[in-house]
Formats: structure tokens, sequence, C-alpha cells
């Protein structure tokens, strides 16, 4: 049986580090669409809940695609992709930049409430006023559908980029001298069942 004796440091392994991020990233939205499954489900539905989960399917989808620490997932799976899967794709990228990070649409409207006095029927001056807001929930129930085929879609094409990916390493690792890399440690990942463990921090291994 496989012993894990370290935690190396190797450059090379950058790429296989990222395609790890991007599916967990997709692995989280996954969970978010069954939180929405579970609230189609319910007599009462909170909108509270199913807003909160629209921003975060977004917010994941966009951290995907987006350059930052780790490399961003490239188009080209996108552009390969059937119809339906691109303008999927589309319409959540148009939701976390012009809704999430940014309000630049309409999802959002922000309008003017005034308040009159009356006297005998008729206005004689302004009591007060306010700002009415209306937002739209942008996931609908008929969204539900194509947003996990598109997810299944990407994640079965960063899967398979993974796992090349990871028998490259491991070929690559095989030349080094096996005694010396046994003698590697680096920082481990950080235990999150451990109370003293930084709770910002987690890990899905």
């Amino acid at each position: 049986m496989p012993v894990l004796v370290c935690y190396p440091k190797v450059p090379q392994s950058k790429l296989l580090r990222d395609l790890a991020g991007i599916r967990d990233d997709l692995e989280q939205i996954r969970g978010y669409l069954g939180v929405l499954d579970h609230q189609i489900a319910q007599t009462y539905r909170d909108y509270f809940v199913w807003e909160g989960m629209t921003a975060a399917i977004a917010a994941a989808y966009g951290r995907c695609f987006n350059n930052g620490v780790r490399e961003r997932m490239p188009a080209t799976p996108i552009d390969s992709a059937p119809a339906e899967v691109r303008a999927t794709h589309e319409f959540l990228v148009d939701l976390r930049n012009k809704h999430v990070a940014h309000s630049v649409n309409e999802y959002e409207h922000n309008y003017l409430a005034v308040y009159l006095s009356y006297e005998h029927g008729a206005p004689v001056g302004v009591a007060d006023v306010a700002i009415r807001t209306s937002r739209f929930i942008p996931l609908s129930d008929q969204d539900i559908f194509p947003v996990r085929r598109l997810i299944d879609w990407l994640w079965e094409f960063v899967n398979s980029e993974f796992e090349k990916e990871k028998s490259q390493i491991i070929n690559a690792l095989s030349l080094e001298n096996l005694e010396q890399l046994s003698q590697h440690r680096s920082e481990p990942f950080i235990d999150v069942l451990d109370p003293k463990a930084n709770s910002r921090k987690r890990s899905s291994h």
C-alpha cells in the first residue's frame, strides 16, 4: 500500500495543483446546486438561501476563468462545447461580472418613492421620500439543469487534463532520488477538524 511520506514543492506540479483547484470549484458548484434542488422540493422557498447559492455559484465559476494565484481554465473546452453549453457559460460569466461582482445590468432596480400629504383629497406637499429596491433572482428552476450540464461537461474535461498531468508528474518524480524525496518535508495541509488549526483554511483531501 502506498505510504504518504512528503509534500514536495515541485515547480512542475503547478498546473496539476491549479487543475485540482478548478476541479474543487466545480465540485463546490455541484454542492450549491444540490442546495437549490432541496429548495425546489420545499413548500416554502427561502430566497435568501436561493440568492446566496446563486452568488456562490457565479463566484466559484468565475474563479475557474479568471487569472489569479492559479492559472485560469483555458477557453478551449468552451470553444468546442455544444451550443447550449456555451450559452450557459456566457450566462454564468455575465451573472458573475454584471450582477455578483458588479451592478451593471437590470437584475437590480432602485427607484424613488415619494409620499405626498393630502388635504381634502388634494396633494399639498411632500411628506417624505424613500428608496425602493427590487431584485430579480438570477437563477430560475429551469436554469438548474443546463448549469449542472455545463459543470459536468467542464468537470470531465478538467479531470481528464488532471489525470494526464498527474501521470507526467509521477513519471518525473520517479526519476528523482527516492531517498532524498522521502526526506523532503514541507508544510502539510491544515486539518480542518483540528480545533487548533486556522479556521480560515480548509482542505478537501
